[in-house]
């Protein structure tokens, strides 16, 4: 009898086409999650670099410089350099009111902490912001910004009373 042989046929050459089609986009791929992860890495240290300086800014008694340093020290530890940071109120007398928001932004260009050539997120700018209330106490005794007084608990018991105060100073005590 005839025996025939069924060998599938050589498929070798379309195997390697395949992959050569399909290499640039799984390189493309890992490439951009190299890049993305980048960024997503810097914006966490702009994030906590900026929480940092916002926490000192908002204290009473601090300054710019205060906080300024604290940033810079943040990013260097991170390794991150030619930043800005923004600060508003730009001056810390600017703030009057107790609770006031503090801002403070941290940016960086992205092509200054690409890995790769900035082609891929080239003109991105990253950034990090935090918003603080302003931790100062502007009362006077005039308390003419509706906020209790640290006379309000005369009595030393711990119960504080808010004093509704009109504009000629004179108080009514809310027992």
């Amino acid at each position: 009898m005839f025996q025939t042989s069924h060998q599938p046929p050589q498929r070798r050459a379309v195997a390697a086409t395949e992959f050569a089609v399909v290499l640039p986009l799984i390189v493309m791929l890992v490439l951009g999650a190299v890049e993305a992860a980048r960024a997503v890495i810097v914006s966490h240290a702009l994030q906590e670099a900026a929480n940092a300086g916002c926490r000192v800014y908002s204290v009473e008694g601090t300054t710019q410089a205060n906080a300024s340093a604290i940033i810079n020290t943040a990013m260097s530890n991170a390794g991150l350099t030619n930043h800005t940071i923004v600060f508003n109120p730009s001056s810390k007398a600017a703030v009057d009111v107790p609770l006031e928001p503090i801002t403070v932004t941290v940016t960086i260009p992205y092509s200054q902490v690409a890995w790769l050539p900035p082609n891929f997120l080239s003109g991105a700018t990253l950034q990090g912001r935090c918003v603080m209330p302003a931790d100062i106490d502007r009362s006077d005794g005039g308390d003419t910004n509706g906020y209790f007084d640290s006379d309000d608990d005369q009595e030393n018991d711990g119960n504080l009373r808010h004093e509704n105060r009109d504009s000629s100073g004179g108080g009514d005590d809310d027992d």
